[in-house]
């Protein structure tokens, strides 16, 4: 991690100037303060390289993680990765070879609103077939 400073006005991590907090347009709009890259307010990662933004209050060694496998009909392994990509609880998402398809890691504030995001969206998901999930401790 790199050590941010105040610059002019800017934060600046490392090399980069960083936006701080600001109003534009219909809501607040915010920047990861590790990459930079522009993101909504109440997202909860960034986009660009995973950083956790808002879970306010919730200390990292809080957030829960579960890594789910999943095998995908034939042919769909880069449209589902595609649409893993849009959870916002989903820091990583890979294809497979191997008996799995497609992986996912999601994180959340609670391993019962992973579970549910996994029964409520991800197994909505067409071309999905079958799930195995892994919660880490």
């Amino acid at each position: 991690m790199s050590l941010a400073t105040i610059t002019k006005g800017k934060l600046v991590i490392g090399s980069k100037k960083v936006k701080p907090k600001q109003t534009e347009g219909k809501g607040t709009v915010i920047y990861c303060p590790q990459c930079g890259k522009r993101a909504e307010a109440g997202d909860k990662f960034c986009s660009s390289c995973g950083t956790l933004l808002s879970l306010k209050g919730v200390k990292s060694e809080d957030i829960r993680t579960i890594y789910v496998l999943i095998n995908t009909e034939q042919g769909k392994e880069e449209y589902v990765k595609k649409q893993l990509k849009r959870l916002d609880e989903a820091r990583r998402t890979d294809t497979l070879t191997g008996p799995y398809d497609n992986m996912v890691i999601l994180e959340g504030e609670s391993v019962d609103e992973l579970m549910e995001l996994v029964t409520n969206k991800l197994r909505k998901i067409p071309g999905v077939k079958q799930t195995k999930i892994l919660v880490a401790r």
